[in-house]
């Protein structure tokens, strides 16, 4: 009888522990799924980190240790298309910039005014950007002698790579 009722009592404690840790999975799921969302890739870093020595690798974690790399690689894309435009300005180009913009009509317009700059004159300053979902923005000054213009930039990742979807004067 003792037998019976420490086997019933063990079978009750292993699958309450179970479906506590599944419950915990799942509360850690929506963690790292908020993290990746908003971009806080140094917090969800550290996340998997410590659920990795919690719980091991499991399926959910070595998903979103994937996703980190995808989100880090596509920071560090937009940083270089923002360098690029501004390493091609200084030599009067705007081929990457040619590329990136997806504004058909107000892409057109904002070409053709740059062709009738000497863009090397130009000093370009920008804001880190801001990212939220698969879209990011900042603020880029451009310095050409004493004036100064100030734009909003709104970036969408199409296809794994940044285009330029917005290009607002600010004041």
């Amino acid at each position: 009888m003792k037998r019976i009722i420490v086997l019933f009592l063990s079978i009750l404690f292993v699958s309450c522990s179970s479906v506590q840790m599944k419950k915990d999975e799942n509360k850690e799921e929506i963690i790292y799924k908020t993290l990746y969302q908003n971009w806080q890739l140094d917090q969800l870093r550290t996340k998997i980190d410590l659920d990795s020595a919690k719980y091991g690798k499991n399926p959910t974690i070595i998903y979103y240790e994937k996703a980190l790399l995808e989100r880090l690689n596509d920071k560090k894309e937009l940083f270089n298309l923002l360098n690029k435009i501004k390493t091609e300005f200084k030599s009067n180009e705007i081929i990457t910039l040619d590329k990136a913009l997806d504004m058909p009509l107000k892409g057109r317009f904002i070409k053709e005014e740059l062709k009738n700059i000497d863009l090397s004159k130009l000093t370009i300053n920008y804001t880190k950007p801001q990212f939220q979902g698969d879209k990011a923005s900042n603020i880029i000054a451009f310095r050409y002698a004493e004036e100064i213009m100030y734009f909003q930039v709104q970036y969408k990742l199409i296809n794994n790579s940044w285009k330029i979807i917005n290009f607002q004067e600010r004041r």
